[in-house]
């Protein structure tokens, strides 16, 4: 059983985990993928992980994370960032440890997304995966 780094408080309005819909176009579903494909490989790469790697896309802020395991994410966009209420700077990668709370606010833009070190290991079927309340997140 995997390891659960982040609990989904709050989901905001709009808040989804994906990384595209490569190798279903043969089923006619077309490729999809995040809104904004430079801030999305950007906090992949600020953990590392491979191009595509899915993590979470978050639409007008309004998500709140508490950290269940101490963990590293990768945050970018126009959205804006606090830990603990101590703003964060976007577009940087940040050691979370276990008790703590990730919020992202609304703010400077529309969308941002945050890149769990790992991946983002959540049940997934085809197209995005919408976040609720009560989800966990686990690399």
């Amino acid at each position: 059983m995997p390891v659960v780094a982040l609990h989904v408080l709050e989901a905001g309005l709009s808040c989804v985990v994906h990384g595209g819909m490569d190798g279903w176009q043969h089923w006619g579903v077309p490729r999809g993928g995040p809104m904004d494909a430079l801030a999305f490989g950007i906090a992949n790469a600020l953990v590392d992980n491979p191009p595509g790697a899915p993590c979470v896309e978050i639409t007008l802020g309004g998500a709140v994370f508490a950290v269940v395991q101490s963990c590293v994410v990768g945050i970018a966009g126009a959205l804006t960032w606090s830990v603990q209420g101590v703003p964060m700077p976007s577009w940087t990668s940040i050691w979370l440890r276990a008790g703590q709370r990730l919020d992202c606010h609304a703010g400077g833009g529309m969308r941002a997304y945050m890149a769990l070190a790992g991946g983002v290991n959540i049940a997934q079927g085809i197209g995005p995966r919408w976040l609720r309340s009560g989800d966990d997140l686990s690399p």
